[in-house]
């Protein structure tokens, strides 16, 4: 046979059942429409892109069309009386199984006399020595009766698609395998920052399993105080296109805190967010270690500076008093052996001048070397450093310690003191100056010295400034402090405000 309809009987049998009884007489009204009709069926049959095949019930292959040839690789003398389970047949499923002949859709049709829909086989062409995909269908046809006269399979070669298929399936698998063995997060989302993939690293991250990612919003895995910020870099994606290792934090489900580079990229086809997350938090802890380390190496360095500055600074004291020392010594000698017939109003106006000299020497030496502050007490050396710098002027000041004297470290106390004698010389001569508070304070991590004067009247702000402000500056460069100094809105108030680093030490 040459053709899927050999004889007149088999096209009219199959217009029979190809086409409605009631609609026969409107398109066979005459035997020559019947004949007609047959070459055109014919003709369709046979250049249609499906393959068919006819099983008789005893499973035998009956008749064919071109296509079928064509797709099987097989002549009509190969393929008619052939059954599907011919052991020639090489036949296999989609994950690369056998496929048994008593499993294609013609012998479960025929066995079971249901319609078998979208199986595919793979069949190996010997023709073209290449496996061809079909996808198959098989459709038992019944006399008045309900006897099986035959069943009709049907085939479309898919070999193109399946290729496409499995090439898609590949890269997905390997992007699968990659994204859950990699320690990166990966993540798709929409610009509401609802999640639509996560991979294994985002769970092993935050905690979360997936199926709670994807019901969670990222914005509510955010710390409160970025979330707006988050939410409007999402809705910009579209226009800003791509982000890059931005560092920001998520709370996890056992709500601890992570630090993690971000980066985003809009997909414009798609409409979604591409996401990748690095998990930083180690590397910021070892960063922040390594920072804690170098300033603890700096206070240490600037403790020994200090310990060296103050040691000079006692020697020099110590000199400076040994020095009034011995002038006392000197003026006493003087007045001893002093004439006594000499006048004694120039006696006594010569011992004034001296009891001036020696406690101006003896307020030099206080303010230019540090006090023994276990002896005297840090809030008492200060009042003493006070009192002596206002002690011509009728200056009214306070001091005001907010915090125990025990807990500011030994250094920042000679800080403090350097800084409050330092701008005390800045401010004692001021005219019109009428009071000074100085107030201690603490927070966390800071201590906060804090200076306020008032004047009679208001001053210019630049004239205020002068003298230079250098040495305090200087100070402050080397303890790594920082000062702010605001006048009131009527210039009569000055308040300059230094924040120091806690000493551990």
């Amino acid at each position: 046979m040459s053709s899927l309809f050999s004889s007149q009987i088999d096209v009219n049998n199959l217009a029979s059942k190809a086409v409605p009884q009631t609609t026969l007489p409107n398109f066979l009204e005459s035997e020559t429409d019947s004949s007609n009709c047959a070459v055109l069926y014919q003709s369709v049959i046979q250049n249609i892109a499906v393959g068919i095949v006819k099983h008789s019930p005893d499973g035998q292959i009956v008749l064919c069309n071109n296509m079928a040839l064509e797709m099987l690789g097989l002549s009509e003398d190969e393929l008619y009386g052939k059954t599907s389970i011919d052991p020639s047949w090489n036949v296999i499923h989609e994950d690369g199984s056998n496929f048994p002949g008593i499993q294609h859709p013609s012998s479960v049709a025929i066995a079971t006399k249901r319609a078998v829909k979208d199986v595919v086989m793979g069949v190996y062409c010997r023709k073209t020595k290449n496996r061809v995909w079909l996808m198959v269908n098989a459709e038992p046809q019944f006399d008045v009766y309900g006897s099986l006269l035959h069943v009709l399979v049907t085939f479309t070669d898919i070999t193109a698609y399946k290729k496409v298929k499995d090439e898609l399936r590949i890269k997905n698998q390997m992007l699968e395998n990659f994204s859950q063995n990699s320690i990166d997060m990966f993540g798709i989302m929409d610009v509401t920052g609802r999640y639509h993939y996560v991979s294994k690293a985002a769970m092993v991250i935050s905690g979360y399993t997936q199926q709670e990612l994807l019901q969670v919003n990222a914005l509510d895995l955010a710390p409160k105080k970025t979330k707006d910020f988050i939410k409007q870099l999402l809705l910009d994606m579209p226009v800003v296109g791509r982000v890059e290792n931005m560092i920001g934090k998520i709370i996890c489900k056992d709500d601890t805190v992570k630090y993690i580079s971000w980066s985003f990229q809009w997909d414009a086809n798609s409409e979604l967010i591409y996401v990748n997350g690095r998990d930083k938090t180690q590397q910021v802890k070892d960063t922040r270690a390594l920072e804690a380390m170098r300033i603890a190496e700096e206070q240490q360095k600037r403790h020994l500076i200090f310990e060296v500055e103050e040691q000079k600074r006692h020697t020099i004291g110590y000199e400076l008093h040994e020095n009034v020392g011995q002038i006392i010594a000197t003026v006493k000698m003087y007045l001893d052996s002093y004439d006594k017939t000499a006048n004694d109003r120039t006696l006594q106006e010569s011992k004034d001048l001296l009891t001036v000299c020696i406690d101006e020497l003896r307020t030099i030496t206080y303010i230019n070397s540090i006090p023994n502050f276990k002896e005297v007490g840090f809030a008492n050396a200060i009042d003493i450093l006070m009192q002596l710098q206002f002690k011509k002027q009728a200056v009214v000041h306070a001091l005001d310690i907010a915090i125990d004297e025990a807990a500011i470290s030994e250094i920042n106390r000679i800080n403090i003191y350097r800084l409050i004698q330092l701008w005390l010389s800045h401010i004692a001569q001021r005219e019109g100056l009428l009071s000074v508070l100085i107030g201690i304070h603490t927070s966390e991590d800071m201590l906060t010295l804090q200076i306020t004067d008032e004047v009679g009247k208001a001053q210019n702000y630049t004239d205020y400034l002068s003298p230079d402000l250098m040495p305090i500056k200087e100070r402050l460069n080397i303890i790594g402090g920082t000062m702010t100094l605001h006048p009131s809105a009527d210039n009569k108030c000055f308040t300059i405000a230094f924040l120091l680093k806690k000493e551990l030490y």
